[in-house]
């Protein structure tokens, strides 16, 4: 409704289904530390049927990336992302094992097990997504090269690690940005 009666180009930011600004800074970050997509494997570990799962698998496939998304059976990505990825064929996978999808990936993404509006499923959902998680197991399968980062994004860490995503403790070497991309350099 916003975008019929504005003066100026509205651009959607953030839904449910989508969250399309968000990837494309992210993609931007992964081109940054990696210099291309060619060749490049992402992969998404936790709740598949939220709006950042459904655009990296949409923007990081268009981008010429592998994608791999590992979530428990019933929250998979949405049936229309499904069926766009289903074109790229074996450059996409979908999973329940957290090592099969994070092996050999460039980058990791997680985010929170519980979003806005889902405060009375917390603690289903620790339950339900305890082993979607990245920590130091998940990340010795995944190509890896030690980041000294001096700066820790704290508004970062509190975000993912309010409801589990990662554990920041235990991996000394991530590279931790606002948009709750791992990149592993």
């Amino acid at each position: 409704e916003l975008a019929e009666y504005a003066s100026i180009p509205v651009i959607n930011a953030l839904t449910d289904y989508a969250h399309p600004c968000q990837i494309l800074a992210d993609l931007l970050t992964i081109r940054e530390h990696k210099g291309s997509f060619d060749g490049k494997k992402m992969c998404f570990i936790g709740d598949g049927a939220n709006n950042m799962a459904n655009s990296l698998v949409v923007g990081c496939l268009m981008a010429g990336m592998d994608v791999a998304v590992a979530t428990p059976k019933g929250y998979e990505p949405d049936p229309t992302v499904l069926e766009y990825a289903k074109q790229y064929g074996d450059k996409f996978t979908l999973t329940e094992d957290v090592m099969e999808a994070a092996k050999d990936c460039d980058a990791l993404f997680t985010d929170v097990w519980s979003s806005m509006g889902m405060e009375s499923e917390i603690e289903q959902r620790k339950m339900l997504f305890k082993d979607y998680q990245i920590n130091a197991d998940v990340m010795a399968v995944a190509l890896i090269v030690e980041v000294d980062v001096k700066e820790a994004v704290s508004a970062s860490i509190c975000r993912i690690n309010h409801v589990g995503g990662v554990d920041i403790r235990r991996i000394p070497h991530l590279a931790i940005y606002i948009t709750t991309v791992l990149v592993i350099e």
